[in-house]
């Protein structure tokens, strides 16, 4: 078992596009997103601009990995600001978030919409039926108690390349963990 704590998390950005051209691979996982978003945000834009300048990937790898950055702003954004957890009451002990950002990731003021699911079904819509899926109540099912996750969602690059792509997050108390 991987022992990595944010304090002691030291990524530099030769390690930042190893992790992205893995991702290019086989999708962002709960892993890297551990990773690199405990990770300094100019080592994160530093790997982005080391593989931009490579001239190894296309346009459309390049927004795909430029994804995590916009993550890595929406994320922090949303736990400083409470709306992560706002719709959340303390019986909701395993968690599941949707957010779709709606912005591409130059626009200074990121758009998107949210869904935040738990045990009790769709959180924050009172009046509205209060179920899920069966896929959703699999993912519900599969969180350990305490635990939240959440997905981020690139809606451009969805859009533009008809390939829904996500960044998925794990949290614990308002902190990103290590999945293992």
């Amino acid at each position: 078992m991987l022992s990595i704590t944010r304090s002691t998390m030291r990524l530099d950005p030769f390690t930042c596009v190893q992790l992205l051209d893995g991702a290019l691979q086989r999708g962002f996982t709960v892993f890297d997103s551990f990773l690199m978003l405990n990770s300094d945000k100019d080592t994160l834009q530093n790997a982005y601009d080391v593989m931009e300048s490579m001239g190894k990937y296309s346009l459309q790898q390049l927004e795909y990995i430029s994804t995590i950055l916009m993550v890595q702003n929406v994320h922090f954004g949303l736990i400083n600001s409470g709306e992560l957890l706002a719709l959340f009451s303390p019986k909701d002990t395993k968690r599941y978030s949707i957010i779709v950002m709606d912005s591409e990731s130059d626009d200074p003021v990121l758009g998107g919409a949210s869904l935040h699911f738990s045990e009790h079904g769709l959180r924050g819509y009172e009046g509205k039926e209060n179920t899920t899926t069966p896929d959703l109540k699999s993912i519900i099912k599969a969180c350990k108690t305490g635990h939240h996750l959440i997905r981020y969602m690139n809606k451009p690059y969805a859009d533009k390349y008809q390939n829904d792509m996500w960044v998925p997050v794990l949290l614990k108390d308002k902190e990103i963990i290590n999945p293992k």
